[in-house]
């Protein structure tokens, strides 16, 4: 019982010991968490070329007539959704976009571009297309969606793809996000800081108060011997008065014998 108590005191003093550390190291751990997020700030503000998002989308409608759709037939819709995805970003559909708005990239290239999701249990379509031009964004959105449809009606036999949005022209950045950005580097910052600390305290093995001595050589201090600072300060000021004098009396000297 007593061993238990014993090994829940040290790591008390220890857990203590570290958190004046850290406190004693707190300037220096908010520095760095200030200047990563600095450097994440301009980074994100004017080095990365901004992201603008523009988004269009469509509503597959099958061969049935609106009167004699079912859940069922809903249901099923939904699920062929997903082959609709894999239409939008074909090659073929790629390849008539880069013709039609005579785009100098490859089909990898425009593909990137474009993200396509579809809404839960509908037929709904989103396309997105990402681009550092908003005008441009906004024409890849809309030819894509034009030339998509098309393509879907003639390869699933569909009534038709109807559009749901235009394609918007984007007023703000999609990405970077400058604040997230800067959040991040101060609070990556921070733990840096912390490890750093952390680190530099564990691999310290140096001696420097009497509990010190008995954690780490495991010997018992018998007594310690107290500097006063008042004292010490005392001994400097004596040093430096007889260092002045003995200057003085060095001047003296050569002067006395020339008199001679």
């Amino acid at each position: 019982m007593e061993q238990q108590n014993t090994v829940n005191d040290e790591i008390e003093i220890d857990l203590k010991e570290i958190v004046r550390v850290l406190l004693s190291k707190l300037w220096f751990i908010l520095f760095l968490g200030v200047i990563l997020g600095l450097i994440l700030l301009i980074y994100s503000k004017y080095v990365v070329d901004p992201i603008y998002s523009s988004t269009t989308k469509v509503y597959v409608l099958s061969r049935q007539s609106d009167a004699n759709v079912t859940y069922s037939d809903l249901q099923t819709g939904s699920q062929l959704t997903k082959d609709y995805v894999e239409l939008v970003k074909s090659r073929t559909v790629l390849t008539q976009v880069l013709t039609d708005l005579e785009l100098d990239m490859s089909t990898d290239e425009l593909a990137s571009m474009i993200d396509v999701n579809t809404t839960e249990e509908t037929r709904i379509i989103t396309i997105v297309v990402n681009n550092t031009d908003v005008y441009l964004a906004q024409k890849i959105a809309n030819d894509v969606r034009e030339v998509a449809s098309a393509h879907i009606c003639q390869v699933m036999n569909l009534e038709a793809v109807n559009t749901v949005d235009e394609a918007n022209i984007p007023t703000r950045p999609s990405s970077p996000n400058v604040k997230r950005n800067t959040f991040m580097g101060f609070g990556l910052g921070i733990f840096m800081g912390i490890a750093i600390v952390l680190v530099i305290y564990l691999m310290d093995d140096s001696i420097r108060t009497p509990d010190d001595v008995e954690r780490y050589l495991n010997v018992s201090v018998l007594a310690s011997i107290p500097i006063l600072e008042d004292e010490s300060k005392r001994k400097k000021k004596r040093h430096r008065q007889a260092s002045a004098q003995w200057t003085e009396k060095k001047e003296e000297i050569p002067k006395m014998e020339d008199e001679a």
